[in-house]
């Protein structure tokens, strides 16, 4: 039975994120220790995202987070909290194998993040090389489905996030949502199986939980919030019509 909703602040607004957290909780549940990593750690909150799983099963993990800013913020959090299994370190998701090496995690996991990599498909190469023969790498992202449904895409200004990346090199403002149907592509080339595929975030009522609900109450609306999602979820023809509707995407691909 999760303890997840049960935690004493309030969760992600994120339902990809929330699922990420359900699984990793579960994989714990039945007693696999394991070594993660997290890519893009950091967040406005460092480590909030990690906090329910720390709290619970501190005793059955090491987690690794690497990002590209921000580590002196999280490393203090770290210490305040004295958290004996985390460990950070400055770093991007393209040199993964240098500085960990061949095959020494058992899950990888990177939230919303790849929408802010302009080579996200070098990213899953790395991946896989640090992941041990059957590890996951769990990812959520933006939905470019539901960024060009409703027309959202502007391409001047996509131009502009190009030209900036390609003249300075620098991934600062690259903000691109995903087609699911692209990553489950460059997946399968690199060598990945798809294991679970969802997406969340009906807009509406990602909006009410975020923005409108008091805090005293953001975890009870996500609960029946995302019990509602993966209800729709389990209609797979249905969401694969639908998913222009929905904000984000989650993916679980195992390395063969």
């Amino acid at each position: 039975m999760s303890k997840i909703f049960d935690s004493s602040i309030p969760l992600t607004g994120n339902l990809a994120k929330v699922h990420c957290l359900l699984e990793i909780e579960q994989r714990l549940q039945a007693g696999n220790r394991m070594n993660i990593l997290d890519v893009g750690c950091i967040g406005p909150q460092p480590l909030d995202f990690w906090r329910p799983l720390i709290d619970q099963y501190a005793e059955y993990f090491t987690l690794h987070g690497i990002d590209v800013h921000g580590i002196d913020r999280g490393q203090q959090v770290v210490r305040e909290n004295g958290w004996d299994n985390v460990r950070l370190m400055e770093g991007n998701g393209y040199r993964l194998s240098t500085g960990f090496g061949r095959e020494v995690f058992d899950l990888v996991i990177a939230t919303q993040v790849l929408e802010h990599m302009r080579n996200w498909e070098h990213f899953f190469v790395e991946v896989h090389t640090v992941l041990k023969p059957g590890g996951l790498l769990i990812v959520t992202f933006d939905s470019g489905d539901f960024a060009q449904a409703v027309g959202i895409v502007d391409p001047a200004k996509n131009f502009v996030k190009r030209f900036l990346a390609a003249v300075f090199g620098s991934e600062r403002h690259w903000d691109f949502p995903l087609r699911g149907k692209d990553v489950e592509n460059a997946a399968a080339v690199i060598g990945f199986d798809v294991v679970e595929r969802k997406f969340f975030n009906v807009h509406p009522l990602k909006y009410l939980h975020n923005h409108l609900t008091v805090t005293e109450r953001k975890n009870t609306f996500l609960r029946f919030w995302y019990d509602f999602e993966m209800l729709l979820n389990e209609d797979e023809a249905m969401m694969m019509s639908a998913k222009s509707y929905f904000l984000g995407a989650y993916y679980a691909l195992r390395k063969r």
